[in-house]
């Protein structure tokens, strides 16, 4: 009995070591497996976990594009359709801080019919060259293909030449936007001083002669001072076809008081007035008359 109970207190006794080297290989094999499964999920789960977020960056931009309403392009022979598409495509790129990586895939959601196969076969054939389709890509083969350099070339000589003549002045604001809009696309060479000088330039010598002479005009009110004179030539010859009545109220008679008032002691632009007045009159009949 009392060798029963020596051996079994030499076993209690050594009990407390047992489980103090149990419980430490214990948490030492917890401690090797949580660092076993942080490296686990850092080597494996990191990665996709990080391309997940990508994609999901990628759709909110995406997203964040279309709240712009971009507007939609499917080919056809109208170049300045193209360069407008193209414009407003780029000011929407400007305004969500677009990078330049994702601009062509967002420029081509907005392709549609024949712009949309174009753009698949400019792909294939840049794929085939191992060209990636870049925007500066993008934006080069786009323009080649619906605006190319000679018909720009041939637009920008079209506008240097420009003259009113025959053309009513909205008919002439609107020849000359088309070609300002063609010839100055992609190169913003033209400022307004050089669009203002321009513009007066190709009026009919009678508008231009009328036009009352003022510094740093804009091209809105150099617009606007032009088809003021119209308005008044025009209504000056219908009555010059009419009996001879009260003329004070009229626009003539507004622009006349006008020019009188702001050019005394400045004869040449009245002379030029009076001058184009003095032509209406018929032969035989009396200036005082008329």
């Amino acid at each position: 009995m009392a060798g029963t109970r020596g051996s079994t207190q030499g076993r209690t006794g050594n009990a407390p070591d047992d489980l103090i080297t149990t419980v430490g290989g214990l948490a030492t094999f917890v401690q090797n497996m949580s660092q076993e499964w942080r490296e686990y999920r850092h080597q494996n789960l990191n990665q996709p976990q990080m391309q997940d977020n990508a994609e999901e960056i990628a759709r909110r931009r995406l997203k964040d594009f279309r709240n712009f309403q971009p507007p939609t392009f499917e080919g056809g022979d109208n170049p300045q359709a193209a360069a407008r598409w193209l414009q407003m495509i780029e000011h929407i790129f400007e305004r969500m801080v677009c990078r330049e990586a994702q601009k062509a895939d967002y420029a081509s959601y907005q392709l549609i019919g024949e712009a949309l196969t174009w753009l698949t076969s400019a792909r294939a054939l840049l794929r085939a060259q191992n060209v990636d389709l870049t925007w500066a890509v993008f934006r080069r083969v786009f323009l080649d293909k619906y605006f190319p350099k000679a018909m720009r070339r041939m637009k920008h000589t079209e506008l240097l030449s420009l003259r009113q003549d025959n053309m009513t002045v909205n008919e002439y604001i609107a020849k000359f936007g088309q070609l300002m809009e063609y010839a100055n696309f992609d190169r913003n060479i033209y400022d307004e001083e050089w669009q203002v000088e321009k513009y007066e330039s190709g009026l009919h010598p009678e508008i231009r002669k009328l036009m009352l002479t003022t510094t740093n005009r804009t091209l809105p009110e150099l617009i606007n001072q032009s088809q003021q004179t119209e308005e008044i030539i025009n209504e000056a010859r219908n009555l010059s076809k009419q009996p001879m009545q009260s003329q004070g109220g009229s626009k003539v008679g507004r622009f006349f008081r006008k020019i009188t008032g702001m050019n005394r002691g400045k004869g040449p632009q009245l002379q030029a007035w009076t001058g184009n007045c003095k032509k209406n009159i018929a032969p035989g009949q009396s200036s005082t008359g008329r």
